[in-house]
């Protein structure tokens, strides 16, 4: 149109100079729009390494909890050997002596003794010398003579 003559110079000058601003324009908010998607890609990157770092957080504390948890355990079974009286029979219980109260009593003392409700499950463990015990069988009459005991006096004790 300028070379037509139908627009002047100065028109022409004048939108030159707008559309270069519009250039600078355009070329401004391509490179806020960059900006913008590389702090988007950070965050993102930001947000995936705060999730890796949750996960191993959570893997750690749940490691931690069953350690801690096992020491309690530990801890409580340790506590009820050393303080805690079990017995593995049903029965009335007999002490040995008499006891006053906090008293202290040495590990390895007998306390007390259980004496079993059914006295027909009483078992007895003893043991026999290797020579002749060949001709022992399991559920064979026993005839036992106990050590402070007169058998000659009281009989012996059958099992």
């Amino acid at each position: 149109m300028f070379n037509q003559g139908v627009i002047a110079a100065m028109e022409l000058e004048n939108e030159k100079t707008k559309f270069l601003q519009a250039e600078q324009n355009l070329k401004n908010i391509n490179i806020t729009l960059s900006q913008m998607q590389e702090a988007v890609s950070n965050l993102n990157k930001t947000k995936s390494g705060a999730s890796i770092n949750t996960e191993k957080d959570k893997i750690t504390y749940s490691s931690q909890t069953l350690q801690l948890f096992e020491q309690l355990r530990k801890s409580l079974r340790q506590w009820e050997q050393n303080y805690l009286i079990f017995s593995s029979t049903e029965g009335v219980v007999s002490f040995q002596q008499f006891w006053g109260e906090n008293q202290f009593v040495k590990p390895g003392d007998i306390v007390m003794s259980v004496l079993p409700n059914d006295k027909e499950l009483v078992v007895g463990r003893m043991l026999i010398p290797s020579v002749n015990s060949g001709k022992v069988k399991p559920n064979q009459k026993v005839l036992v003579k106990l050590d402070n005991y007169r058998y000659q006096e009281y009989g012996i004790v059958e099992g």
